[in-house]
């Protein structure tokens, strides 16, 4: 067992709420100066304020939304639910879905568009292109979009046969081809 930390800003206790199904992420809350925050743990970027994490990953509508308790997640991690203060200052059920890791751009899509934009941002402080959120845009962006690269409309690439299927197929039409020309 190891301790997950606590938030930065003054929190000296935290409790994780949820865990995903291979351990990756880990939501709860932590106490702070400003009061209970929920919070994102994941063994890239430790603990974080989730509200500070969804605005750097592009999501919009957190303006005047304090995110108190993040209360469960998904089995693969990408859908965290909790309850906070709205902008007209009653509780309220949120639901967030993650960004994919490594889609800077936010187009649900993890490839060269990803790249050129963390190029184009190289060495600056974040938040636009810095894939890993760790406050500037350098190789570590690009690690994380190539680990999670994936084909344009997302999914996977289509199947390559394996050398010995295109060698059976080769050997097959061979064999026709002398068959057909003895028959004649």
């Amino acid at each position: 067992m190891i301790g997950l930390g606590a938030l930065p800003d003054g929190g000296s206790q935290s409790f994780a709420t949820a865990v995903s199904a291979d351990g990756d992420v880990i939501v709860g809350y932590s106490n702070s100066d400003s009061g209970a925050e929920a919070f994102l743990w994941n063994s890239l970027l430790g603990m974080i304020n989730f509200k500070d994490y969804l605005a750097v990953a592009g999501v919009d509508g957190l303006t005047g939304w304090t995110l108190n308790r993040a209360w469960d997640v998904s089995d693969d991690g990408h859908t965290i639910v909790g309850y906070g203060t709205n902008p007209a200052g009653n509780q309220e059920a949120w639901i967030a879905t993650m960004p994919v890791p490594g889609d800077v751009n936010a187009d649900g899509v993890v490839n060269i568009f990803d790249v050129n934009l963390v190029s184009a941002h190289w060495s600056e402080s974040g938040p636009v292109g810095d894939a890993n959120i760790d406050g500037v845009v350098n190789v570590f962006d690009i690690n994380l979009i190539s680990s999670n690269w994936m084909p344009t409309g997302g999914g996977s690439l289509p199947a390559v046969p394996e050398p010995s299927t295109f060698a059976l197929t080769a050997c097959a039409a061979t064999l026709l081809v002398f068959t057909a020309q003895r028959l004649r």
